[in-house]
């Protein structure tokens, strides 16, 4: 890569030219890293000057899309309206909650008659560092799919603190792990059997 040479020899062009020597982004930034940190070290341990710094920059990834066309929200819950998760999406939607928030959702966190839902600091993501209840208002379609979750589950004979609850009521479900839409690589194909 450098050859051998003294690390107070090596200029920052060649530092440059070893890290962008791979085609992969992923494998540049961690080339990048590797150089960074010990030079870092090799500063600290004033091996040499802080004066050299690799001149090329992290590799960034364009923004990801994080909203659902009105088509995919369609075909995502129309996918698993027939599943014990299809209310839970619904409401997901509905409220914009996290996903563990909608699947660790206790009855006792909700004010149905008000459309409050209070999520205690231990139980949201950023209420740990906050330490402070999280309030939300329901609209009338959440309030309304949480009556008919309830029924749902008096039905199934299922008593549960848990709003999504698994079909033993002992615990939430777990996250959308199993999906019902279809898979988006087409199955592999069987190798014909040899008869003999």
């Amino acid at each position: 890569m450098l050859g051998k040479k003294l690390l107070s020899e090596v200029t920052p062009k060649e530092i440059e030219r070893v890290v962008l020597a791979s085609e992969a982004p992923a494998a540049r930034n961690r080339a990048l890293c590797v150089f960074r940190c010990f030079l870092a070290w090799a500063i600290r341990n004033a091996l040499i000057e802080n004066t050299r710094r690799p001149g090329c920059r992290r590799n960034t990834r364009p923004p990801e899309r994080v909203s659902f066309s009105d088509d995919e929200i369609r075909t995502l819950i129309h996918g698993f309206d027939e599943t014990r998760y299809g209310r839970a999406l619904r409401f997901l939607f509905l409220t914009a909650l996290r996903r563990d928030e909608v699947l660790g959702l206790k009855w006792s966190w909700l004010d149905m008659e008000k459309g409050v839902l209070t999520i205690p600091p231990e139980s949201e993501k950023a209420g740990r560092i906050r330490d402070e209840l999280r309030r939300a208002g329901l609209p009338p379609q959440a309030v309304a799919l949480l009556a008919e979750q309830r029924s749902f589950l008096f039905a199934e004979g299922v008593r549960s603190e848990y709003v999504f609850a698994t079909s033993t009521g002992e615990r939430p479900l777990d996250s959308f792990q199993a999906s019902p839409l279809p898979s988006p690589r087409p199955p592999l194909e069987r190798p014909a059997s040899v008869e003999g």
